[in-house]
């Protein structure tokens, strides 16, 4: 059985991944996302930029995503 704070962590992030059902989101990403909207200021490290192209909170801050997204030719 989980302890109570990862029972929260898990079910904050299945309801992440019912909210975004049909993109290309997994358990892992959701858990990442829920961990970063604890923080004071919300951040990960990625290539997967999804965290700022999927997941963009109704309100609150947006999920920084670190290395930052370059524009490529």
């Amino acid at each position: 059985m989980l302890p109570p704070a990862d029972r929260h962590l898990y079910a904050d992030a299945e309801q992440l991944l019912r909210q975004y059902q049909g993109h290309a989101l997994g358990l892992a990403a959701a858990v990442n996302a829920v961990l970063a909207w604890r923080l004071q200021r919300p951040a990960v490290l990625s290539f997967d930029h999804h965290y700022c192209e999927v997941l963009v909170p109704k309100k609150g801050p947006r999920i920084e995503v670190f290395p930052a997204a370059t524009a490529s030719a």
